[in-house]
């Protein structure tokens, strides 16, 4: 149960906070390094994040997450930073697919970049309808950005 906890949270919040850094904030990176939001902004977040789980959008998101990471199984994964690169270049999550496809539940290499770029497509949409709440996570302190996600996360820990 850990290891498919770990795969789904690596690529859950790969998508979600490296796409939401590089491809929905409006705030350039240095305006916001180590300052955190405020504690009105900080209750807010919370409330955005609950709100957004609750989404049909999110909804498919995770299930496309939760799906990829199921199939993927047991596979040795590669460092996060390169799993990290497969959202901008298909061809080093195709190769990956590759080189693992009989550790996994994919039928084929299709099968798993269709998988892959269904979520990223979820992901994507989840992030323009939440904006705002995206680029209050990136401002966010570490400390914070746990916080706000923590209702998921102990949701997650007792799942099956």
């Amino acid at each position: 149960m850990f290891m498919k906890f770990f795969n789904f949270l690596i690529f859950f919040f790969c998508f979600q906070l490296l796409h939401a850094q590089n491809e929905v904030s409006d705030i350039p990176r240095e305006s916001f390094v180590n300052k955190g939001l405020s504690e009105e902004e900080f209750i807010l977040a919370k409330k955005m994040y609950l709100e957004m789980t609750k989404s049909e959008t999110y909804v498919l998101s995770k299930k496309y997450t939760r799906e990829f990471s199921a199939k993927v199984g047991k596979a040795n994964l590669p460092p996060v930073a390169e799993i990290s690169k497969w959202g901008k270049d298909r061809t080093l999550l195709k190769v990956w697919l590759s080189d693992n496809l009989k550790e996994t539940t994919f039928s084929s290499v299709e099968d798993g970049l269709l998988l892959y770029e269904n979520g990223l497509l979820q992901q994507k949409k989840l992030f323009e309808e939440n904006r705002e709440l995206y680029n209050k996570m990136i401002r966010a302190s570490s400390d914070q950005r746990r916080e706000i996600i923590k209702p998921e996360i102990k949701f997650l820990l007792h799942q099956d």
